[in-house]
């Protein structure tokens, strides 16, 4: 990553891995944070079917409140996911 695309990210980032579950459409499935950060997440792929852009979430994670989230980007190997709070209400 060069330096001037960590200078445009508006949060800093934290690195996984760390274990989670992420509900979808009423669905459950286990997940894994590759990094993380106020405004969302990026995570390994996460199975069948495949999560699409716009596809509403809730990411569940040790120790925080449920997340809702919006898929931003989705590809073979992982899924971006912005969340929907206020980036001080998630990390309180």
């Amino acid at each position: 990553m060069t330096a001037d695309r960590r200078e445009r990210r508006a949060f800093a980032r934290w690195s996984g891995p760390e274990s989670g579950e992420l509900t979808i459409g009423g669905e459950t499935r286990p997940c894994r944070v590759i990094n993380f950060s106020a405004g969302g997440v990026r995570l390994a792929a996460v199975g069948s079917p495949p999560l699409a852009p716009g596809d509403e979430v809730v990411l569940g994670l040790r120790g925080l409140p449920p997340l809702a989230a919006v898929v931003v980007w989705a590809s073979d190997e992982g899924v971006g996911l912005e969340f929907r709070d206020r980036p001080q209400y998630v990390f309180r």
